[in-house]
């Protein structure tokens, strides 16, 4: 009897050290995420962990975090698709830049996709859903960097509505198109 008080002892108090490690390493992983991302990218006070190599453009990053300081403290309201475009801009710059991406593809693909299917969500690539207006935000905001030449200063100072610029997006896309 005296032997099993002693087996029982040791299971409670090893189950107990077991969950106390498990909690703690669970905590820890929680506050110090860190060790789980295999990249960092700094720019002042902000540390970005994060784990496929995306080569983070540091001087648009920088540019980036710049203008939307200053532009949040002047304006008083600032339109979603550019607050939300711009972001998904820098985010995917590499990838824009890539060979195997082309603008109008992207305008036509958002524009012949149903309106319900892309309601709320929108496929940005296979098997991968983001927030509508963070697309649309961004093809209206590479459209108005990229093509018409303006600046994220300019973008934000530019009084014409979505509907606006997303149609002069779409009429040079078929302008484009018919040309070629």
């Amino acid at each position: 009897m005296k032997k099993m008080k002693k087996i029982i002892k040791r299971t409670i108090a090893g189950t107990l050290l077991f969950a106390m490690v498990g909690i703690g390493g669970l905590v820890t992983l929680i506050f110090y995420p860190q060790s789980l991302f295999a990249n960092k990218f700094e720019y002042n006070q902000f540390t970005v962990y994060y784990n496929k190599d995306y080569k983070i453009d540091k001087e648009a990053f920088r540019i980036f975090y710049t203008m939307h300081t200053r532009s949040l403290k002047r304006a008083n309201c600032i339109i979603m698709w550019k607050l939300e475009g711009y972001p998904e801009y820098v985010a995917r710059n590499a990838y824009l830049r890539s060979e195997s991406y082309d603008l109008r593809n992207e305008i036509e693909r958002f524009v012949t996709t149903d309106e319900d299917a892309r309601r709320e969500t929108f496929e940005v690539v296979e098997g991968h859903f983001m927030p509508t207006y963070y697309f649309k935000g961004r093809i209206m905001v590479e459209y108005l960097m990229n093509i018409k030449g303006m600046t994220y200063d300019a973008i934000l100072k530019d009084k014409r509505t979505e509907e606006e610029v997303f149609d002069e997006m779409v009429q040079w896309m078929n302008e484009v198109k018919s040309e070629g």
